[in-house]
């Protein structure tokens, strides 16, 4: 799979319109991402998201946090469930002076995800293949990051005792969700507390072309747990 000319110039307008100026090593990088991508979703189950969808709702739905929060120079991000690299690896060719480091519990993803750093010579971005509860039994991964994020892993109250230990105080969990977050903030309120959390803001950003909202939930950790 090739990306389009239309890809090409829908990845670089959406990319604008969220606040991200990608160069044309960038824009090879995304292609490759996604040619890599949809070569081994023929043999491992990674998206079910059509190629002729991929710039929408996979590529800018992942930078769409960018309108949400600002990656700073050596900003540290964890990518929590990253499984093809959603939203770490998009993020990691756009902000390359960002340090990221994904983990996901499942081996293939991971070493799918693994070898896109390799091809793509991405500099800032590690992968792990551990769960979260075990990433968080190694003490220096604690209150070790700015920024955790996650992408359509799980409910917040069982997503946030998987970011916010993670969080350095003032740092932020970060939760992509969708339009029905509510409920999922009513059932998280205890979590929120119990890992020195409070709700900062639940912001949307409309996707670009597509018109579908994302909602990004910030937890800000208020200090050490």
């Amino acid at each position: 799979m090739m990306m389009t000319l239309e890809q090409h110039e829908r990845l670089l307008e959406g990319a604008r319109q969220l606040g991200i100026s990608l160069d044309e090593r960038q824009c090879e990088q995304f292609a490759t991402f996604g040619s890599l991508l949809y070569e081994a979703n023929r043999f491992i189950n990674l998206t079910r998201i059509p190629e002729d969808r991929m710039i929408e709702l996979h590529f800018l739905d992942s930078l769409a946090v960018a309108k949400v929060v600002h990656f700073a120079l050596g900003t540290r991000v964890l990518d929590v469930g990253t499984g093809a690299g959603f939203p770490g690896i998009p993020l990691a060719i756009a902000f390359p002076r960002v340090h990221f480091a994904l983990i996901d519990g499942t081996r293939k993803k991971v070493e799918f995800v693994c070898r896109v750093i390799k091809t793509l010579d991405l500099q800032n971005v590690v992968a792990f293949h551990v769960r979260a509860e075990d990433f968080a039994k190694i003490g220096t991964n604690l209150n070790a990051y700015d920024f955790a994020v996650a992408r359509a892993v799980a409910p917040l109250e069982r997503l946030l005792p998987w970011l916010l230990p993670f969080v350095k105080s003032g740092g932020y969990a970060v939760a992509y969700k969708g339009v029905e977050v509510d409920a999922e903030l009513d059932r998280a309120g205890g979590m929120v507390k119990a890992f020195s959390g409070s709700l900062d803001r639940v912001v949307t950003v409309t996707l670009p072309f597509i018109g579908i909202e994302r909602k990004f939930v910030l937890v800000r950790k208020q200090s050490s747990s």
